[in-house]
């Protein structure tokens, strides 16, 4: 890739950063920021927000996301909750990882 088609997308990226970083989030407008779910899904505790990670622990994508996500829960307030949720794409294999994630969950042996 040529350096100045480097330079100009590397310009937008931190132009799209510094924006989405310095609205807070008591500024967003529904509608235009963020779209609502209506009706509001139910959660364990209406007190707080929820946040649904939907994952595969054979996609690379996932993998590559997980290093961010992690430092980011682990900067979260108290009343922000963070459910995951593995996911399988059809597949069999996939199928026997994601019980064994919801075991581990239950046994308390996750981490």
């Amino acid at each position: 890739m040529p350096t100045a088609r480097r330079l100009f997308l590397a310009a937008i990226f931190a132009c799209a950063a510094a924006l989405t970083a310095t609205t807070p989030a008591a500024a967003q407008t529904a509608g235009k920021d963020y779209t609502p779910i209506v009706p509001a899904q139910p959660t364990e505790d209406p007190a707080k927000i929820e946040v649904i990670e939907f994952f595969s622990y054979g996609c690379p994508h996932c993998s590559d996301f997980h290093l961010p996500l992690s430092a980011w829960v682990a900067k979260l307030p108290g009343d922000v909750v963070v459910k995951r949720v593995p996911v399988t794409f059809g597949r069999g294999a996939w199928a026997n990882i994601a019980r064994l994630y919801y075991a581990l969950e239950a046994t308390g042996d996750l981490a």
